[in-house]
């Protein structure tokens, strides 16, 4: 039996644990920041335009102090996800 799912629901899925992963790394831990922004991109052409992307987003919010950053890559036989997570202050 084959199963597809939803990547667009996969990637919800993904960013919500991903958040929820990132919060409960730094529990116990002076916390160097208050938001976190989620890039992610499974094609090939969304992966190679990810650093454009982000960029833009850092132009685009001159006021936010980032602290820190992960990088994530996950992989199937079919997809290759990249995640790119900023941790930031407002």
């Amino acid at each position: 039996m084959i199963v597809k799912i939803n990547l667009c629901y996969a990637k919800i899925v993904l960013i919500f644990s991903i958040k929820r992963l990132a919060l409960e790394s730094w529990e116990g831990l002076a916390m160097d920041f208050n938001a976190i922004k989620v890039f992610s991109a499974t094609k090939a052409k969304e992966r190679e335009e990810l650093g454009e992307v982000i960029t833009k987003w850092i132009a685009a919010n001159p006021a936010v102090q980032i602290t820190n950053s992960n990088v994530l890559q996950s992989s199937d036989n079919e997809y290759h996800c990249l995640t790119i997570i900023i941790y930031y202050k407002k």
